[in-house]
Order: C-alpha cells, then structure tokens, then sequence
C-alpha cells in the first residue's frame, strides 16, 4: 500500500492545477505547432508559424513541440515547490531527505493518483537527477512502459544537461537504441547551445563520421534555426554533413531566412 498521500485542494486551485499537470507532464497549455521536415527524404516539408512582428519558424524534430505565439519566460519552480502547490507536501519532505528510489517506486505502482501520477514521477525523478543523474537515468530506463519509459528518460537527459551537458551527451550518444540516442543527443545539445554554442559544435566535430554525427549535426542546426538562422546558417558551412541533406537543408534556410531578411538570405 502506497503511503503517498495529497492534501485536499480548494476547488480553485483543483481547476488550476490541471494546467500545471499538463505542463509538469511535457504537454503545453498554450497553442501549439508540430512540424514534422521531411530533410534527406526528397524534399523539405517546412512550415512557417506567424508570430506578431514576423515569421519564424516553427521546427518539430523528433516530434519536438515548439510554443506558437509570443511568450514570456517565467520563473521555473523548483521541484519540491511543485509538489507542494499540487498538494504533496509529505512527499517534498521525503524527496528532500533523499528517498528518491522509495518515491519513484511507489510512484510507479499507484495507478490509483490517476492523471497525477505521471506528472509527479517526473518532478521526483528531477529531484533524484539533480542528486545522482546516473541513478536516476538507470531507473528509467527499467520502466516497463515503452511510451512511459521514452518520457521519463527524455525528462532526466534533458535535467541531467542543464547541470552536466558534457556528461549527458556521454551516456546519450552511448544508448542502444539509435533512434532514442539521437533524440538524447538533440535534446541535450539544445541545452547546451542556450549557453554554450561553441561548445555544441565541437561536440559534434569531435564526434567521428557516421550516422550520429549526420543526425546530431542536423537537429542541432534545426533547433538553432528557430532563433537564430543566420547563425544556424553560418555554421551549416563549417559543420560536416551527410550529403544527402546538404541541398534540403540549404533551401530550408533560404527559405525561412527570405521571410525576414531578404537580402541577408540572397548573399548567403
């Protein structure tokens, strides 16, 4: 028997947290477009989202979501902060003493938390992360659930970058599964090129020639594209690349790059 328990919520706060659920869960409250290219595949399948001020576009790789619409940074919470919001505050408390492998195992095994369970798994594998990321990576990847197990793993790669980027793409460039691997690696180098975009690159040229450094070198461009093209743009050229992306991933940026800057896209 679980001894997770919640602490009864007002029902304001009950109807709020449904929002917090979806986003602590990975899903986006606010609209969203999916993209997916079609690179090396015969042709590039790009759309375009409006923004206010412009057009910028709006990249989905691996079935990555990208926000549509202008939206403000907030604040993240912490990990124990959510908990309590949600009405967890025993579990915080436990959380903060370190009984990470007790919490998620319980987590895993209480169906009956419903539509929570998922979302407060994640926090408590956050907070695990942010102790000891391998063991908190191991245990993910024993989740018997495929869907659920791709989830969580993608959570703790994506925590464990923020602190040890160079670490996280060590264990994500060395997971079996090569589509997995890949997504690991996009997502990590995505953290690290929001500080560091120097240091992604070497990465992926230190990396040797082959199918992981084809796909890390393309979905690091893409994401960087969403910012900034010209940037993406300039390191197309000095980044290795599969040849049969070269001439899709051209007019991909041409294409995009056209809408705000014309001329910029034409000397390029």
């Amino acid at each position: 028997m679980s001894n997770i328990t919640k602490k009864i919520l007002p029902s304001v706060a009950i109807f709020g947290s449904v929002f917090g659920l979806a986003a602590l869960a990975g899903y986006s409250t606010t609209p969203r477009v999916s993209v997916r290219e079609e690179i090396g595949k015969g042709g590039v399948s790009l759309n375009s989202g409006q923004k206010q001020g412009g057009t910028k576009a709006q990249v989905a790789w691996f079935d990555f979501e990208m926000p549509s619409g202008n939206e403000e940074a907030t604040p993240e919470p912490s990990v124990f902060d959510s908990l309590k919001e949600m009405g967890y505050e025993e579990l915080a408390e436990r959380l903060s003493l370190g009984e990470f492998e007790e919490v998620v195992n319980e987590l895993e095994a209480n169906w009956e938390l419903g539509g929570e369970r998922q979302a407060i798994m994640i926090l408590a594998l956050q907070a695990w992360t942010d102790k000891d990321p391998a063991a908190a990576f191991e245990w993910a990847d024993r989740n018997p659930l495929p869907s659920e197990r791709t989830l969580v793993l993608k959570k703790v790669i994506e925590r464990w970058a923020e602190s040890d980027p160079q670490q996280a793409l060590q264990v994500a460039s060395q997971y079996r599964d090569g589509r997995l691997r890949d997504a690991f690696v996009a997502i990590s180098l995505k953290v690290l090129s929001k500080t560091d975009v120097d240091a992604a690159q070497k990465w992926i040229l230190d990396l040797p020639a082959g199918p992981l450094r084809h796909e890390a070198s393309a979905n690091f461009l893409i994401d960087l594209a969403v910012d900034d093209i010209p940037a993406a743009a300039r390191l197309f050229k000095e980044i290795p690349e599969n040849k049969r992306y070269v001439k899709n991933m051209a007019q991909y940026f041409i294409q995009q790059w056209a809408g705000t800057d014309p001329h910029g896209a034409l000397t390029w």
